[in-house]
């Protein structure tokens, strides 16, 4: 994508004695996607905008009026106004009118940004072309890595963790085997790049899942040391973790500390492929559900842990009723739905009590799938709304499928289940699916296993009503295992993956993207 589409704004914050007193200078200087230029920004943005908000609640504490970069070209090269001390995010927008009419055709926000008068400070922001658009970091990952997690740290970056980094295919069509990574990255999105940290996790996985908690520190959970990846084959899931090297080590990411501590392990938390939910709730506890373990393909286990002490975590077990590999959960006022993994008619979608850890079969009609996507959120009105989304049946030789469900339902004194059926534009599995916020939310599914088993590289748009479209661009991160954070300016990081080609040949990715709505 062309340099003129992507920018850099940085500005230095320092003690200059204008507007007033106590209040902090803010001078801004433009950079391209590359490096520093003396033109400033780019003719195609006539009119922008700057807004300071407090961190910790979003409230407005400055804004600019619209400045027009045609009268005003000097403008392009940087401007000042007064900061107050403080946690503070910086918004930029740029339009391509120079009065700001219509909406920003290019935006972007800072990290978390701690303005100490007195003290210099630089606070970078990365704009990018606006309108579900795909635009490209600085660099990319430091080495291919697929299947690891994304998770949104307080301060505004994103933990990248795990996943696996290394990759042998004997030959174009084979199985390919894949070992684990043993570290985390930090992207930052005010730089729009990944930072040179690299944080030494506890131990190596994949196939994992991370669990961002109230406190802004991360749980990793399961996952295997090593996995096969077989798209060609009749086995299915297509995916299997290795069960010689399941992980029983449960460990939290303190990001005040910057680095991995051990909060449990134990043999019956050695698992991959497992569907995890944060429990709605005044306790945060966890639910785990499934996956491979060393005693089955397939477990029935739920694991309930709950924090026992600031550094410890404890779990108790109970069983699903349908046992699963590869299943998906979302939390659900108070219960957790659990989704797909399972064998041929077993039951498709459980829920879970976690007070009773009993489960109770909801009766869907549908193919036994993995690799699907299963997501959801509460809605303004109060009720929830999930979608399910493609996937891999369970039947031996099985192609992806391009089946959708809506599930809405209202709990508190009861449950209603409205499943509501849709297609997918495409049939896809082990496919990312992305939540757009705002005035006109939707969902985005992107990438994954098509029909013939290649890596799919398009995107399609999906909103709450019957709209559905496929977006321009194509992604250059894997088509299968990305992962995938939501930043501060409601972008999303895709990031890494596994590249299936029509050559059937199997490659990782280390390239990085943005999805800017």
């Amino acid at each position: 994508m062309s340099g003129l589409k992507s920018w850099v704004l940085a500005g230095t914050v320092v003690l200059v004695g204008c507007g007033e007193p106590g209040g902090l200078g803010l001078e801004l200087r433009f950079a391209t996607l590359q490096q520093a230029q003396s033109s400033g920004l780019p003719d195609g943005i006539a009119g922008l905008e700057v807004e300071l908000l407090r961190w910790e609640d979003g409230d407005q504490l400055d804004q600019l009026g619209c400045i027009d970069l045609d009268s005003e070209p000097d403008q392009r090269q940087g401007l000042s106004l007064d900061v107050v001390p403080g946690a503070l995010r910086v918004v930029v927008r740029g339009y391509e009118d120079s009065a700001c009419s219509g909406e920003a055709s290019w935006a972007g926000s800072s990290k978390r940004a701690d303005v100490i008068e007195g003290e210099e400070l630089v606070v970078p922001v990365y704009v990018t072309l606006r309108g579900l658009a795909l635009n490209p970091i600085r660099g990319s990952l430091p080495a291919g890595r697929a299947f690891a997690t994304a998770t949104p740290l307080p301060d505004g970056t994103v933990l990248v963790a795990g996943g696996f980094e290394s990759l042998i295919q004997s030959q174009a069509g084979s199985a390919a085997q894949m070992a684990a990574s043993c570290e985390a990255l930090i992207y930052d999105p005010g730089q729009g790049r990944f930072l040179s940290t690299v944080v030494p996790m506890l131990a190596c996985r994949g196939l994992h899942q991370a669990v961002a908690l109230a406190d802004g520190s991360v749980l990793l959970v399961g996952g295997s040391q090593s996995a096969k990846l077989d798209p060609f084959g009749q086995t299915r899931p297509a995916l299997l973790p290795d069960v010689g090297g399941l992980v029983g080590v449960v460990e939290r990411y303190d990001p005040a500390l910057g680095r991995f501590v051990q909060v449990a392990s134990s043999d019956a938390l050695a698992r991959a492929s497992a569907a995890v939910a944060l429990i709605d709730g005044a306790d945060e506890r966890l639910l785990v559900a499934g996956g491979r373990t060393t005693q089955s393909w397939r477990s029935d286990d739920i694991m309930l842990g709950a924090a026992s002490t600031a550094s410890q975590w404890s779990f108790e077990s109970a069983s699903l009723l349908a046992p699963r590999i590869g299943a998906q959960a979302v939390s659900c006022g108070g219960g957790v739905l659990v989704y797909g993994g399972n064998e041929y008619e077993a039951a498709l979608l459980e829920r879970v009590d976690p007070d009773s850890l009993l489960s109770t079969d909801l009766e869907i009609e549908g193919q036994a799938v993995a690799g699907h996507s299963f997501q959801g959120a509460e809605q303004t009105d109060g009720s929830y709304l999930a979608w399910v989304a493609g996937g891999l049946p369970d039947q031996s030789g099985s192609s992806p499928r391009s089946e959708m469900l809506r599930i809405g339902w209202i709990a508190g004194s009861g449950f209603d289940f409205q499943p509501q059926a849709r297609t997918l534009l495409r049939a896809r599995a082990y496919h990312l699916a992305l939540q757009i916020q705002g005035a006109d939310p939707g969902w985005v599914f992107a990438g994954g296993l098509g029909a013939s088993m290649w890596g799919r590289d398009d995107l399609e748009l999906h909103r709450t009503g019957d709209e559905a479209s496929m977006l321009e661009g194509t992604l250059s991160t894997g088509s299968l295992g990305s992962a995938g954070a939501l930043l501060p300016d409601g972008s999303w990081l895709l990031a890494g993956g596994v590249h299936v080609d029509a050559d059937y040949r199997i490659e990782l990715s280390a390239e990085a993207e943005l999805l800017s709505p």
